[in-house]
């Protein structure tokens, strides 16, 4: 599968290691219940490292996220809400 994207690092989510699935599934079960979260997901940082990425409605929710989870890292991005089309 060839994923084409104009991100800072190309990301391909096939080689994503245990691990940081893992790191993924615990920040989910941590957060997901919390005001302002609003996704998440697998991407690297710009140096090439593996993170998960915690999309936030807002300063104040990104403000809260952890550094890493598990030595994972974490990044947080404002999107604001996110709602499906046509809601």
């Amino acid at each position: 599968m060839d994923y084409d994207e104009e991100a800072a690092v190309n990301y391909q989510p096939d080689a994503t290691p245990l691990y940081v699935e893992q790191a993924q599934h615990k920040i989910e079960q941590r957060l997901q219940h919390r005001d302002g979260i609003v996704g998440f997901g697998i991407t690297m940082t710009p140096g090439g490292t593996d993170a998960v990425v915690v999309y936030v409605e807002n300063r104040e929710a990104l403000a809260t996220l952890p550094r890493s989870v598990d030595g994972v890292p974490v990044i947080g991005e404002v999107t604001g809400e996110i709602r499906a089309q046509g809601d």
